[in-house]
């Protein structure tokens, strides 16, 4: 993580490679988010789900 944070606090990288590593980044959260969310019964679930 220290090693990102100093890509992006003044780097060798330039604006395209920290857009693309920033969008690898963003994709890794959302597939660990829907990976991670538990299950819930039918029975349990609210109206708005």
């Amino acid at each position: 993580m220290n090693e990102v944070i100093g890509l992006f606090a003044g780097g060798e990288i330039d604006e395209e490679e920290k857009d693309g590593i920033m969008a690898a980044l963003n994709e890794a959260y959302w597939i660990a988010k829907r990976k991670n969310q538990k299950y819930t019964p039918k029975k349990y679930r609210g109206e708005n789900e």
